[in-house]
């Protein structure tokens, strides 16, 4: 299994240091997906391991920018990223195929015109956008999309509730995607509190009149491309964020 480590930096500025931690967070969690075994040391390994010091905003070599960066960070909060291609693999639900009649996408990517036939879609497709002003490119990306789709707040949980609300149908399935795997969302939230909000969601979904079932790349990297939201309840956050020194157990 590869291997890499996450090194020790101060930034000698707590609020970058902060910034700093909460990358190193989502690190963890985007190379627990790729398979990737994470470490942490306060120095440069010896064993010729791949290293990264936390605070960049990327793990990749290539991308020399640091939390230091302050304009590259605010690009990335600024800029809404907008794919209208991307490399997601299609959905896949296995043995639920066919059985929802219901579905909720994220309109982001052009995969959200074939998400219907991927889960064999008997009933009503709802397109939502969750970031704050990028409806604007969505109109234009999905206008030949027969359907119709709003912006809908998902960190809300009255809005969210209100949007369930309007949903038909008896058995759901909600493209989550990694909506609290996202490096915006890292950013602004700790691992810990994008954990207890992706936990306040499930549980909305869990009680809501629908059965619904979940494709989610969860905060802490883990992913489920077809769980059931019952089954996701009160998650808590995974072993491997251990050996990050402030996650408190």
């Amino acid at each position: 299994m590869e291997k890499i480590y996450l090194i020790e930096k101060d930034y000698q500025n707590e609020s970058l240091n902060n910034l700093a931690r909460r990358l190193a967070e989502y690190h963890l969690a985007e190379l627990s997906l790729d398979k990737v075994e994470v470490q942490y040391s306060t120095s440069i390994p010896a064993d010729n391991s791949r290293f990264v010091e936390i605070g960049k905003l990327s793990h990749q070599e290539e991308v020399p920018y640091t939390v230091n960066d302050l304009h590259i960070v605010n690009d990335i909060f600024n800029y809404n990223l907008y794919f209208e291609n991307n490399n997601d693999p299609a959905l896949a639900v296995g043995d639920h195929w066919g059985t929802f009649d219901c579905l909720v996408s994220l309109a982001a990517g052009k995969m959200v015109a074939t998400n219907p036939d991927a889960i064999g879609l008997k009933g009503n497709h709802y397109i939502i956008d969750i970031s704050p002003t990028a409806i604007h490119a969505s109109l234009g990306l999905y206008k030949n999309i027969n359907a119709s789709y709003q912006q809908v707040d998902i960190f809300n949980k009255l809005a969210f509730k209100e949007f369930l609300a309007t949903c038909e149908g008896s058995k759901g399935f909600f493209v989550i995607s990694n909506c609290f795997m996202y490096i915006v969302n890292s950013l602004l939230y700790d691992v810990n509190l994008r954990l207890k909000m992706q936990n306040e969601l499930i549980d909305i979904l869990a009680n809501d009149k629908i059965d619904w079932y979940v494709f989610i790349n969860t905060a802490d990297g883990n992913s489920y491309p077809c769980a059931s939201a019952k089954e996701l309840q009160n998650k808590k956050l995974d072993n491997r964020f251990k050996i990050l020194p402030w996650i408190k157990q």
